[in-house]
């Protein structure tokens, strides 16, 4: 049976295979951007065509907006690029580290990007870590020119995050040194070797950084969920649990807004009724009983999200992979602080089960997915 991972690479794999439109049209605009500003042509620039603030045209803002399929460095200040045009005063803003006037700036950024897209040619480190050019800006530029030798991810937390969440050892702090770090890790495995770099990058944030629309609607789900158990509480007796194996995926529901995977209300009601409606955290904790048949109110909670559910080749939505929680657990492990040492617990009590089922994930994997 595959483990998460390799099935994760697997499914990403032959979806390259099918499809690589989005890549060809990404590294399609990289071309045509480094045709209009090529190495050689960098210190000789006008400021109008630099600046953010001048149009759709600029470097800047090209680089930031036309180019962000290929790394996000949205989010900051303008003043990241050395120079912007505010429209509100009409006027230059130079950012101090770079010169006081418009002119002294301006020619020294354009100096700090010769020099950076010249020392990211031959891979002089030292050079790329003295620029004055902040560290997303840096990196951008690095990938846009040389799109085969640095890795698109530019946050030195999501590098962290990736190279704790696979393991990889790692004794360097730089950013070039994590990239490498993950470049060394991808060229180990003969399908990801084949991949390109900027492939890799959406490979790891689509299987391992979880997204905030996939958070909101798992928290919709589970919340539907929690009614139809309210709703058919009485009506048990046509499923009963058999033991844990392997199962077929759900049917898969599309909509305009997203796809998921379908909720088998009857696997919730037994996984509670197996826990004999009791906190599986602790079983000391207090609840209420429901009216409709006096057990004490738990709910059901899919340890391994549902939005995973693209990732494994088997079901998710079995009583192995379904926990009985108070209320006031279910909600920590969905919106408190430290809920990764319960995530842990939970499965640490669970992965027997999971194995039984099919399900393969290291808690590493797990605890990323709560992230």
């Amino acid at each position: 049976m595959q483990s998460f991972l390799e099935y994760s690479i697997d499914e990403f794999n032959k979806k390259l295979i099918t499809d690589q439109k989005h890549f060809k049209q990404a590294m399609k605009l990289r071309d045509k951007f480094v045709k209009d500003f090529p190495p050689n042509s960098i210190l000789d620039i006008e400021i109008d065509r630099y600046v953010e603030g001048k149009g759709e045209q600029t470097f800047c803002c090209r680089l930031e907006h036309e180019l962000i399929d290929l790394g996000n460095i949205l989010g900051s200040f303008a003043s990241k690029f050395g120079i912007y045009f505010s429209k509100d005063t009409n006027e230059y803003k130079p950012t101090k580290r770079y010169g006081d006037t418009k002119d002294l700036a301006f020619k020294e950024v354009k100096r700090q990007i010769a020099n950076l897209i010249q020392a990211g040619g031959i891979k002089d480190l030292q050079a790329i870590n003295k620029s004055k050019l902040c560290k997303t800006l840096r990196g951008k530029i690095l990938f846009v020119y040389y799109p085969d030798d640095y890795l698109p991810i530019y946050d030195d937390k999501h590098l962290d995050f990736f190279i704790e969440t696979l393991n990889i050892c790692n004794s360097h702090s730089g950013t070039l040194q994590k990239q490498q770090a993950l470049i060394n890790w991808k060229n180990e495995n003969n399908i990801m070797k084949q991949w390109t770099l900027l492939q890799f990058q959406h490979f790891l944030y689509i299987t391992f950084y979880r997204k905030k629309e996939n958070l909101l609607a798992e928290e919709e789900a589970e919340d539907n969920l929690i009614k139809q158990v309210r709703k058919n509480f009485k009506d048990n007796d046509k499923y009963r649990y058999k033991e844990d194996s392997p199962q077929p995926k759900p049917l898969k529901c599309i909509d305009k807004n997203n796809c998921s995977y379908r909720r088998n209300v009857c696997k919730s009601l037994e996984a509670l009724r197996l826990a004999n409606y009791s906190c599986e955290l602790d079983c000391s904790h207090v609840s209420f009983l429901r009216k409709s048949n006096n057990k004490f109110y738990t709910e059901p909670h899919h340890l391994i999200p549902m939005f995973c559910q693209e990732n494994f080749p088997v079901s998710l939505d079995v009583e192995a992979n379904i926990v009985s929680l108070c209320s006031t657990c279910h909600n920590h492990i969905h919106y408190g602080k430290g809920a990764e040492a319960l995530v842990q617990k939970l499965y640490e009590d669970r992965k027997d089960r999971l194995e039984k089922a099919g399900i393969k994930i290291e808690l590493k994997e797990l605890l990323a997915i709560y992230q």
